[in-house]
């Protein structure tokens, strides 16, 4: 059973390897796959699950800021649930002003990920494999093999 889980581990890792190669073109057209590591972000969010009592809502916060000065920012409610880790923000959305992304030239999302999938196939460093963790591969591939053969 492990041997069958390792092989479509392997199959799927490679699968997904050419994938993003093809994806990436060598670096060029990248933004899907940082699209969707965003997206995992959202996902794994969303199956935590939520709340809907008085206090998430946020009805009597909401009233007020909108009966005084429109910031929601400046609301304690708010900044306990942004620490709290209730919003996730993403590297792709655009959390500054009007007037900071004209200035920087009204980038869209498409092109933010492609510049972090950039960065990303720049600046990431793999940390080798240790002694043990290449001896677990080489048996796991062993035994894959030898499953293979009896076919």
């Amino acid at each position: 059973m492990l041997v069958k889980k390792t092989v479509a581990i392997i199959i799927a890792l490679v699968t997904i390897l050419s994938l993003v190669l093809s994806a990436c073109g060598g670096g060029a057209k990248a933004q899907p796959i940082t699209l969707r590591i965003g997206w995992a972000g959202s996902i794994r969010r969303l199956r935590r699950g939520f709340v809907a009592d008085d206090d998430s809502l946020a009805v009597e916060v909401i009233a007020a800021a909108m009966n005084g000065t429109h910031n929601f920012l400046g609301q304690k409610h708010t900044s306990r649930y942004l620490k709290s880790g209730e919003v996730l923000l993403t590297r792709l959305a655009e959390r500054g002003t009007w007037e900071m992304w004209d200035n920087c030239g009204r980038k869209g999302m498409a092109e933010r990920a492609q510049a972090e999938a950039e960065r990303i196939l720049r600046e990431h460093q793999v940390p080798p494999l240790e002694a043990i963790q290449e001896k677990e591969l080489e048996a796991l591939m062993a035994a894959a093999e030898s499953e293979l053969v009896k076919r």
